[in-house]
């Protein structure tokens, strides 16, 4: 819902700038908690050098941030499930 009110009142140049498209895909799929989704968004478009540095910060906020309610919420869980659910390498799953 706020990810739709702030799109519907975005002025026109910008809901055409690509960017932005992508950005409000992002900002869904936090909305809906779809990771995998996100993940992909993220990963799978050219940002400009200014967005990349954000967009990667964010990465790193939502992964941190999930791995650590795994890490309450969970005794034992493999690094393929925490991997392939948030579409991360095998490396930082370990980390």
């Amino acid at each position: 819902v706020e990810a739709k009110f702030v799109w519907e009142n975005l002025p026109s140049q910008f809901q055409v700038d690509t960017e932005f498209q992508q950005l409000h895909k992002i900002c869904v799929a936090l909305e809906n908690k779809n990771y995998l989704l996100f993940y992909s968004l993220t990963q799978d478009f050219q940002f400009s050098p200014t967005m990349l540095n954000n967009i990667q910060h964010l990465q790193e906020r939502i992964t941190l941030k999930n791995l650590q309610l795994i890490e309450n919420a969970y005794k034992s869980i493999s690094f393929d499930d925490i991997q392939s659910l948030f579409g991360i390498p095998s490396k930082m799953a370990r980390q």
